[in-house]
């Protein structure tokens, strides 16, 4: 069945914040049913509806009602095909659904708290930030270090967030989070194929069939070469000595 609106901030206000968890756990499930458009899809509970129906003032009062260990223990319930609902829920596919990603950490009070979240992986192995870096998800674990080690975690195949995050706003703002060493040690990682980021990229502009893949591809690999390069230059200044040699090992 569908989601009307309705007052659900004064519902919620009646019953107690257990009870509110107990009812989302009691619903959550993989049955099969047929959607307001005839679609045959999985039933889901009434905050992943609220998302999926893009209910945000909804979704916003279910996050609000649960305690911050309530949230963690729900994102890491697992659907019937052993997807994780942080997945299922697809916080991370597009900008409009990333609000909800937003309003979870944001209801999180501990920076450990928001990295438990941002480290869930999914059935290939990847994290949230191998879909999405925004700036402001990135900024919520308020260190460059953490933003490192998310940003370094390797998938199923070995890629990292270089080789998969498809927005160039995502991938800068990426690259801007960690220091110019992480950087460069994140531009330099391999894959289990033993590829490079740029080395992937580039053999997808030979690879992909689209012209739309190609050209994202073209643009991924020239933003990735370009903090390589400004990282190489950083470095290399920075070991500059007194006698005006500098360190050329840097790769």
């Amino acid at each position: 069945m569908c989601i009307y609106h309705g007052d659900l901030r004064s519902v919620l206000r009646e019953v107690e914040v257990d009870q509110v968890w107990m009812i989302l756990l009691s619903v959550t499930g993989s049955h099969y049913f047929e959607d307001c458009s005839g679609r045959r899809r999985k039933r889901r509970d009434a905050l992943y509806e609220s998302i999926d129906y893009l209910h945000d003032d909804i979704a916003e009062n279910i996050i609000e009602y649960l305690t911050p260990d309530q949230i963690i223990q729900f994102l890491q319930l697992q659907d019937d095909e052993g997807e994780k609902y942080l997945y299922s829920l697809q916080l991370h596919t597009n900008s409009r659904s990333s609000l909800e990603l937003r309003m979870i950490l944001y209801r999180l009070p501990e920076v450990s708290q928001r990295y438990e979240v941002l480290s869930i992986r999914d059935e290939s192995g990847q994290t949230v930030l191998h879909r999405t870096a925004k700036k402001e998800i990135l900024d919520s674990l308020e260190s460059q270090e953490l933003c490192f080690q998310l940003l370094s975690t390797q998938d199923n195949k070995g890629q990292t967030a270089m080789f998969t995050l498809w927005s160039l706003s995502d991938l800068k703002s990426a690259l801007d989070s960690v220091t110019v060493e992480q950087r460069l040690t994140l531009i330099n990682m391999r894959d289990n194929e033993g590829q490079t980021a740029a080395e992937y990229h580039h053999r997808r502009i030979n690879d992909e069939q689209s012209d739309r893949w190609r050209s994202e591809a073209r643009a991924t690999l020239a933003v990735i070469e370009y903090y390589r390069r400004e990282a190489r230059i950083q470095i290399v200044m920075s070991t500059h000595d007194d006698d005006g040699e500098c360190d050329n090992s840097i790769t």
